[in-house]
C-alpha cells in the first residue's frame, strides 16, 4: 500500500503540472487524456489497496491493474508529452519567426514604397532639367546664328565702307580736275558732248553710292566690286 501511494504522491504533481502545460496541437490533448487516465487508474489502485487492508478483499471479475505496468505505461506517455512539447516549442519558434518575417517584408514593402517614390521624383526632375537643357541649347545656336548673321553683315558693311571712302576720294579728285574752261565748254552747243560726259560721270558715281550703302538689315551682302578710277 506505502508503494502505490508513494508512486502516486510522486508522479501526481508531475501529471498536474503536465496537464497544466498548454499543448500546441491535438497530440497534446490525447496525451493528457492518456494521463488523466493513468492517474485515475493509479487512484483506483489506491483505494483497492486501502480497502483490502481494512476488509477481506471479495474476488474481483478482472485482476488489478499491476502498477509496474501503469509506470511504464506511465513512463511513456511522460516522454511523448516532452516530446510534443519539444514540437510545440519548434512550432512557436517557427511561428515567431515567421510573424518576424512577415514584419520585415512589410517595413521593406514600405520602404520600396518610399524609395519608388522618390525615383518617381528625381526621374521627373531629370525630365525638366533636361527639357530646359534642350531650350537652353536652342536658344544658344539661335543666338549664334543671330551673331553669326550680324558678323557677316558688320563685315559686309565695313567692306562697303571702304569702297566708299575710296569713291568719295576718287569723286574729289575728279572734281579736282574740273577746269573753268571745261564747265564753259559744257554750256557750248557746238562742244555739248563734254556735258554729257559730265553727266554720265554723276550718274555712275549716284549707282555706285547706292550700291555701297551699307543696310544693317541685310542678311547676306553680295560682294560690290570696288569702283573705277578715274574722272
Amino acid at each position: 500500500m506505502a508503494k502505490p501511494a508513494l508512486i502516486a504522491s510522486l508522479l501526481i504533481p508531475l501529471l498536474l503540472a503536465g496537464i497544466g502545460a498548454r499543448a500546441a496541437d491535438s497530440e497534446a490533448d490525447k496525451l493528457r487524456e492518456q494521463l488523466r487516465a493513468t492517474v485515475l487508474q493509479l487512484r483506483e489502485l489506491q483505494d483497492q489497496q486501502a480497502a483490502g487492508a481494512a476488509r477481506p478483499v471479495a474476488p474481483l471479475a478482472a485482476p488489478a491493474p499491476d502498477s509496474s505496468a501503469l509506470k511504464a505505461r506511465l513512463s511513456a506517455v511522460q516522454a511523448q508529452l516532452r516530446a510534443a512539447r519539444r514540437d510545440a516549442g519548434a512550432k512557436a519558434a517557427l511561428t515567431a519567426a515567421l510573424d518576424k518575417a512577415k514584419a520585415d517584408y512589410a517595413a521593406l514593402s514600405a520602404s520600396a514604397s518610399a524609395s519608388q517614390g522618390e525615383l518617381e521624383k528625381y526621374k521627373a526632375a531629370l525630365a525638366q532639367a533636361s527639357d530646359a537643357g534642350r531650350a537652353a541649347t536652342q536658344d544658344r545656336d539661335r543666338l549664334q546664328a543671330a551673331l553669326a548673321t550680324q558678323s557677316n553683315t558688320a563685315s559686309a558693311c565695313l567692306a562697303k565702307n571702304i569702297r566708299l571712302v575710296a569713291f568719295a576720294e576718287d569723286l574729289l579728285a575728279s572734281y579736282h580736275k574740273i577746269t573753268l574752261g571745261k564747265v564753259l565748254k559744257g554750256h557750248e552747243p557746238v562742244v555739248g558732248f563734254w556735258r554729257v560726259r559730265l553727266e554720265n560721270i554723276a550718274q555712275d558715281r549716284e549707282d555706285q553710292v547706292r550700291a555701297n550703302r551699307c543696310d544693317a538689315r541685310t542678311r547676306a551682302a553680295a560682294p560690290v566690286d570696288p569702283p573705277p578710277a578715274g574722272g
